[in-house]
């Protein structure tokens, strides 16, 4: 029975059910002898449309993410001595894939020795 409830539950999500009702799944099921009860509910999402309220998400992630920078600036300002402390850079950036395919330089705190991919190359 839970095999036939998941082929059915994909064959409403190809059916295109799940397009009707935005916010992910589109209905619950229940399985009962052979009986389903399709019972759809909807997900409710924030209405950013209006510009005052794009503005104002907008104010708040920068006020937000200033804020988090000034409390943890000390943390991340220590944590870069001390892994400069054994040579090398601080950081290490590395290329990722971003939305769209475009790609991007991914920095991180370095976590390995200097030297790494020359060190990698030597002992493959």
């Amino acid at each position: 029975m839970k095999n036939s409830l998941s082929n059915l539950n994909a064959s409403v999500r190809r059916d295109g059910f799940s397009d009707r009702y935005p916010g992910g799944d589109a209905s619950s099921f229940e399985a009962e002898a052979g009986r389903i009860n399709f019972r759809p509910h909807e997900v409710p999402r924030p209405n950013l449309a209006a510009p005052a309220k794009q503005r104002s998400k907008r104010v708040f992630d920068v006020v937000a993410s200033a804020a988090l920078i000034v409390l943890f600036g000390p943390l991340l300002l220590a944590i870069a001595l001390a892994v400069r402390c054994d040579g090398g850079a601080a950081l290490f950036g590395h290329r990722r894939i971003g939305v769209g395919g475009t790609s991007f330089r991914c920095w991180k705190f370095r976590s390995m020795v200097p030297d790494a991919e020359a060190v990698l190359a030597h002992t493959l």
